[in-house]
């Protein structure tokens, strides 16, 4: 949905992943945190930018500890193209190599 510019979509049913995944895991897992990323990636993609920010930024180490290599590079690139579309590129730029 993110792809196909199904925002609000996409939104809808990460906030709906993640209220379920949250009954049964701790808030802290990786799961949680990728749920919490799509909708993060959701919100940036309608200009909601702040509250994408809180998103991405909390969901980031949680998504380093996935067995899925892809959702921490996924995470990265969601702040890289964040911050480069919210017009701020110094914050663009600490996410622009892979760190």
């Amino acid at each position: 949905m993110l792809a196909q510019r199904r925002y609000e979509d996409a939104r809808r049913l990460a906030v709906e992943s993640r209220g379920i995944l949250s009954e049964s895991l701790p808030e802290d897992s990786w799961q949680v945190a990728a749920a919490m990323n799509v909708e993060g990636a959701a919100l940036a993609g309608t200009g909601q930018f702040k509250d994408a920010e809180q998103l991405l930024l909390a969901s980031r180490a949680a998504l380093g500890q996935a067995p899925i290599p892809d959702l921490a590079e996924k995470g990265r690139l969601r702040l890289l193209q964040l911050y480069t579309e919210w017009g701020k590129p110094d914050e663009a730029n600490k996410y622009r190599s892979g760190s």
